[in-house]
């Protein structure tokens, strides 16, 4: 029995007990009490009758008191999160354009109010407010806005009662591209509306509206009843109960940094198992960590497969974070690559249902160019972009105006498909220099410009006088920045048959020379002489690159008027061959003749030369080759020990020292021809670890005195690994004032002081370690090191 004077128990009136009790409860309905019924309930509450009197009066004010200190600073700050969740999703709705929408918080739980005029801007306001406050619960409670009488979209003829079922939408919607930034303010697109059913039903088409869930999501409402087709009996009515709910709640986010991969939100748990068998099948995949929320509604066919395919692309893309609300997939990542990027973004389109908005936001680095090149070709059929590695689409823009400006460009110019962006330019004027190449190549009019990192070379076709390409490889110098180092390969003697219009007194009684071929010690090949036809022009200039490389041949020919021999291409081909085995060579055949003549460090290569002529004696031409063995060339590139490596490295600073501003580590232009030397010295060290030793003088401070030897010492490391020593066999170390070769006190003595030295890098490391004097420490003193 219940204590009806028991002090502080609230009181409810008979009405309000019979409400609460719901349907079939109230007096003299409710069920028997007393030890006959043998009710527990009522057992219990005589056990607390028999209780201390006051013991609940005591046990309210306690409450009341913890309400009093705990309330206002709680109340507090769910008051502040509400105000910042608010803010955070208007600015959002703002920014997606979602004038129709607003928003009311209460603590972490948000509610989305409003009419929304379509399922496409519903969609993407819900996403809007699941990316602006990710920790808040969302309740959607917006409905469907009804059409106006004037707006021809609408029905004006009755519809039938409606019910729910999966609307059929339009094709996907691709609001941003991988690598679009302006993805969070592109407005929304609305996908197409669905098409009518074929055919009519018993049941009604039109798509039911969803009314807010006591749970925040969208509870569906009953469908009306559908009037009975002739002979067919009528309908029961259905419940609100059995129609399905639609509760979206927050929205699934999937979110992976380094090996961590995160499924957060509302889920049901089909759609987890779904996501655990998608990261099952992919090798070497993480773990799927479980946070989300139990979800009522199992998902449909093509919201799993949107799934799949989403933790698939953020597995895949690393960095990443995705989120799935109703209509909307969004993805922001950072790719390893760009085909990781472009794979990621078809797999979304392809698995993304019709009618679904897709907000990707996708980059990658740009791949690394090794070497980076630059190159330009000028013959008689116009100018040919034969590579174009450039920074950015800026720089490319500014170098591909400049090749425009050639003659010809407009009609044999395809830079942009050459054209690819990375990282790895020697200079951040690599443009710049690319440019005033092009414009060098055009002023010289015919010839070959290129950029292999930190080297230029401007080469001049036969056709070019020695005077024009003397003026214009001084003004290419002048305008090229300080950081290019130019190389000029200067027209060869001009040789091929006389052309119509061509006077030259001392060709008198001479007989023409049908081709000229000619491999510098840089291994660029330039093709010389008449060429008797187009046609094998051609099939001869394809051999040369295919052998020496399309970036090393210059296509020189031109089209003689006179009979050619009949020999020609098949000379031409051999001599091609005959080249090939020297370091540098020229071959003449002037219709009856060939001579081949070069050098080569390899004594094998004469006899290989010699073997390549063979096939034109066979045809009754005179085949002759020279080639010299250079026998000093050749010792200059044997091994050299590791003492001999060093006795020769210090012999070259000795005799020209390695220069740099003063107090800078920069080294001056003039060094260059003893980087050089240097270089090709230490690419013969074998077995040897070579230390390069900065020192100064004593003027200065200390402190500063070793970082400036220490930034000297690796200014000359960089410049020597430019020209093609490998890092591995290479330290840098500076020792500031610590070791000194003769007396600081006189300007001879620190001069001398101020050095570079190399040193075997192992016996420097052992005398660091047995205590021997390295870089130290001490009083500052002013002054210049």
């Amino acid at each position: 029995m219940r204590d009806e004077d028991q002090p502080g128990d609230d009181h409810a009136t008979e009405p309000q007990a019979a409400e609460a009790a719901g349907p079939g409860t109230g007096p003299g309905t409710g069920p028997e009490t007393g030890p006959e019924a043998g009710d527990v309930t009522g057992e219990a509450t005589a056990a607390a009758d028999e209780g201390p009197r006051y013991g609940k009066p005591l046990l309210a004010a306690g409450l009341v008191a913890l309400a009093l200190l705990v309330g206002p600073g709680a109340w507090v700050g769910a008051g502040e999160i509400g105000r910042v969740s608010a803010a955070r999703a208007t600015g959002a709705l703002t920014a997606i354009g979602a004038d129709w929408a607003r928003v009311e918080a209460d603590g972490l739980r948000l509610s989305l109010l409003g009419a929304y005029p379509d399922a496409a801007a519903h969609g993407a306001a819900l996403a809007a407010l699941a990316g602006a406050s990710p920790l808040s619960r969302i309740a959607d409670d917006a409905a469907r806005a009804a059409p106006s009488r004037g707006d021809p979209a609408a029905d004006p003829a009755p519809r039938p009662a409606p019910i729910l079922r999966q609307a059929q939408a339009g094709a996907p919607v691709l609001l941003a591209a991988a690598g679009d930034a302006a993805t969070a303010t592109t407005p929304i697109q609305e996908a197409a509306p669905a098409a009518p059913d074929p055919a009519p039903r018993a049941t009604a088409t039109a798509e039911a509206e969803a009314e807010p869930g006591p749970d925040g999501g969208a509870e569906a409402t009953p469908p009306a009843p559908v009037p009975p087709q002739p002979g067919q009996a009528p309908a029961e009515p259905k419940s609100a109960a059995a129609a399905p709910a639609a509760d979206f709640g927050s929205p699934l986010t999937l979110a992976r940094s380094g090996d961590s991969l995160v499924a957060a939100g509302a889920a049901h748990p089909d759609l987890v198992a779904a996501l655990r068998a998608a990261l099952a099948a992919i090798d070497g995949a993480p773990e799927l960590a479980d946070a989300t929320v139990p979800r009522r509604s199992p998902p449909d066919p093509e919201r799993l497969a949107l799934a799949r395919a989403a933790i698939a692309a953020v597995a895949a893309l690393g960095d990443a974070r995705a989120e799935l609300a109703p209509g909307v997939l969004s993805l922001s990542a950072l790719a390893p690559s760009r085909d990781a990027a472009d794979a990621a973004t078809e797999v979304l389109r392809a698995a993304a249902p019709e009618g679904t908005t897709l907000l990707l936001d996708i980059s990658a680095p740009p791949p690394a160019l090794s070497p980076f090149r630059f190159g330009v070709s000028f013959g008689p059929s116009g100018p040919a972009l034969l590579s174009c590695d450039m920074r950015s689409e800026a720089e490319g823009r500014e170098v591909l105006a400049a090749f425009a400006e050639l003659p010809g460009a407009e009609t044999h110019g395809s830079g942009e498909r050459l054209c690819r962006l990375g990282v790895g330019a020697p200079s951040q004027r690599w443009g710049e220099a690319a440019a005033a190449g092009v414009r060098a190549l055009g002023a010289l009019g015919a010839g070959r410009f290129e950029i292999i990192d930190a080297e230029a070379r401007l080469v001049a076709a036969p056709s070019v006088g020695p005077g024009r390409f003397s003026r214009v490889a001084r003004a290419l110098a002048a305008e090229l920045p300080p950081s290019f180092a130019l190389h000029l390969t200067p027209p060869p003697p001009r040789a091929g048959p006389r052309m119509q219009g061509a006077e030259d007194p001392e060709d008198e009684g001479r007989a023409p020379r049908w081709l000229a071929l000619r491999r510098d010690e840089n291994g660029a090949v330039t093709l010389g002489g008449g060429a008797p036809d187009a046609a094998s022009r051609a099939a001869v200039a394809a051999y040369a690159r295919a052998r020496f490389g399309a970036m090393a041949v210059d296509d020189a020919m031109s089209l003689a008027e006179a009979a050619p021999p009949p020999t020609w291409r098949r000379a031409a081909l051999a001599g091609i061959d005959a080249l090939r085995p020297l370091d540098r060579g020229a071959l003449r055949y002037d219709g009856e003749a060939v001579r081949v003549e070069g050098a080569s460090l390899r004594p094998a290569a004469a006899r290989e030369a010699d073997a390549a002529l063979a096939p034109l004696r066979e045809l009754g031409l005179s085949a002759r080759s020279v080639v010299t063995v250079d026998l000093p060339a050749l010792a200059a590139r044997l091994p050299l020990p590791g003492r001999d490596c060093l006795i020769s490295l210090a012999a070259e600073v000795a005799a020209d020292p390695i220069g740099f501003a003063p107090g800078e580590t920069s080294i001056e232009a003039g060094s260059g021809a003893v980087l050089d030397r240097l270089a090709a010295i230490l690419t013969r060290c074998s077995g040897l670890v070579v230390e390069i030793g900065g020192h100064t003088d004593s003027q200065g401070r200390e402190s500063t005195n070793q970082r400036l030897s220490q930034g000297r010492a690796g200014a000359v490391l960089n410049a020597l690994h430019a020209r093609g020593v490998p890092l591995s066999r290479m330290v840098a170390q500076g020792y500031g004032e610590s070791r000194p070769i003769a007396d600081n006190g006189d300007e001879a003595g620190r001069a001398a002081n101020r050095r570079i030295e190399f040193s075997d890098a192992a016996m420097s490391a052992a005398t660091l370690g047995e205590g021997g004097t390295g870089p130290e420490t001490g009083p500052d003193r002013e002054g210049g090191g």
